[in-house]
């Protein structure tokens, strides 16, 4: 029997969150002599289709095994049991043992915590943000019967989350105001780690050269201050928000212009039809593209509301910004962002009530410091030792 360390993932393989996030992960940790895979489990027929396909094209690309199976719906009564069933069954016919279980949200976790009911595996929860708010935030929006029904899946989240507490040897918090958030609903008796969400200094830095060429293939001048947005039109994001500061600034000089990076280009060009494309250029790139507009970009916007959801948050979205040396236009609301950037020095903090005072863009130079230092908090190598720790390493020795 192979004995090897999971990461296990339920959901969409084919999300940039996914690659900066799990894949590239697992590339690292395999570079650093940690001999593991990575698990997908799609919970429908169409998702496995897809699924099988990117975990062939990322396989190839990161050097790294990528498995994909079918798995039950998370809404179905009693699915964490049926999954750990089904996990159980491909651990055997696949002939392996597994020295950890490395679970991405509490549904994976809540799978391995009944799947450690009769193996013996070290299961290591990796939380994400604060599930239970972000639910109530989503069905704020619903009506009629499925909300009235809604509070089922709030039961089932609840559970979830008070099964990985209780069944994880390990847990490891992006933030500590989201270990504080856990240990105030539970006391935490295993041991914690906390690692912020990072980036990959292979893919993002900041180089003055590559500024140069983004700029001009985008016909960008000189005296341009450019604004760049990286995310999706998701309302914790503040999206809306982020494009009425676009188009406030536009407003102000031609020599204002923005860069928007997002999966659905076409859905936010619809606010932005009454401005000039070479402006406000929208766009949909791949991981390894996005550091070029970065560098291209004098300020990047990263708007949250205070909440409970934004206060434990860690946006590997700053990361990214970051490492590229960027001024970043953010308000207060995330704890982490703030102690970071406080820092780093290159936080320019907005408040939605009042106007903005926009500071002079960094230079070069000033880029490079802020980037050097972001490289030993931020970057995936900051991390690989915190890693080794969690996953024990002398099982890979």
């Amino acid at each position: 029997m192979k004995k090897i360390g999971i990461f296990l993932h339920y959901g969409s393989l084919d999300k940039t969150i996914i690659e900066s996030q799990v894949i590239a992960h697992v590339r690292d940790m395999s570079k650093a002599g940690v001999d593991m895979e990575v698990w997908s489990y799609a919970v429908t027929k169409k998702l496995y289709k897809e699924n099988q396909k990117t975990a062939k094209d990322w396989s190839y690309r990161y050097n790294i095994p990528i498995r994909n199976f079918r798995a039950v719906r998370p809404g179905i009564p009693f699915s964490e049991i049926l999954n750990a069933y089904l996990l159980k069954r491909h651990l055997n016919k696949e002939n392996i043992i597994p020295t950890f279980i490395h679970c991405r949200t509490e549904y994976s976790a809540s799978v391995a915590g009944f799947l450690k009911l009769i193996n013996k595996f070290t299961l290591i929860w990796d939380c994400r943000g604060d599930t239970k708010n972000e639910f109530l935030l989503q069905r704020q929006k619903w009506k009629g019967i499925k909300k009235w029904l809604s509070f089922i899946k709030l039961c089932s989240i609840k559970f979830r989350i008070w099964w990985s507490l209780k069944q994880a040897d390990k847990a490891i918090f992006v933030s500590d105001a989201l270990k504080e958030l856990h240990n105030n609903r539970e006391k935490l008796s295993h041991r914690t780690t906390v690692i912020p969400c990072v980036a990959s200094s292979e893919y993002f830095y900041f180089d003055e050269h590559l500024r140069s060429i983004t700029r001009n293939k985008l016909h960008l001048e000189p005296s341009d201050t450019v604004f760049v947005y990286s995310g999706s039109d998701a309302p914790w994001q503040c999206f809306e928000e982020t494009i009425r500061l676009i188009i406030k600034f536009i407003k102000q000089g031609s020599d204002f212009k923005a860069i928007i990076l997002t999966p659905d280009t076409n859905k936010i060009r619809y606010f932005l039809e009454d401005y000039p494309r070479e402006r406000i250029i929208c766009l949909s790139v791949t991981l390894p593209q996005v550091n070029a507009y970065l560098n291209a970009a004098d300020f990047g916007i990263l708007l949250r509301r205070p909440g409970p959801i934004n206060h434990v948050a860690s946006p590997t979205k700053f990361a990214e910004y970051c490492l590229a040396g960027l001024r970043v236009i953010t308000t207060n609301a995330v704890e982490q962002v703030n102690n970071f950037g406080t820092y780093l020095g290159n936080i320019v903090i907005y408040d939605f009530d009042k106007e903005l005072i926009l500071p002079r863009p960094f230079s070069n130079e000033e880029r490079h410091k802020v980037a050097f230092r972001a490289k030993n908090i931020l970057s995936r190598e900051a991390i690989i030792d915190k890693y080794l720790r969690v996953y024990d390493y002398k099982y890979h020795i």
